[in-house]
């Protein structure tokens, strides 16, 4: 579980607005970008898109959404297998419960 909980600290300590600048800077130094590009894809994923949920809660409607995509694309075919098939939450809830 210490790999869960390192993950949501993470993704915690990416939306906290105090940690921005260093995101970004880190962004901008790992993908290899200039500033602006890093800012824009922050302000896309973490500001716009929320790609992340800050407990690492993840539901059947936004792995519905993944597996719809999925079919839609052409990697799964139709119709698309229910979502608690690849949906265990049970480290991350054991996690933020504080386990």
């Amino acid at each position: 579980m210490a790999g869960v909980r390192a993950v949501r600290d993470a993704v915690r300590w990416l939306y906290d607005p105090a940690n921005k600048d260093e995101a970004v800077a880190l962004l901008s130094q790992e993908l290899e970008v200039a500033d602006p590009l890093a800012r824009q894809t922050y302000d896309l994923l973490v500001l716009q898109i929320k790609l992340w949920n800050a407990d690492l809660n993840i539901t059947p409607a936004v792995v519905q959404k993944s597996l719809d995509f999925l079919v839609e694309i052409g990697d799964l075919p139709a119709p698309a297998p229910p979502p608690e098939r690849y949906l265990d939450r049970r480290y991350i809830e054991a996690v933020n419960r504080g386990g």
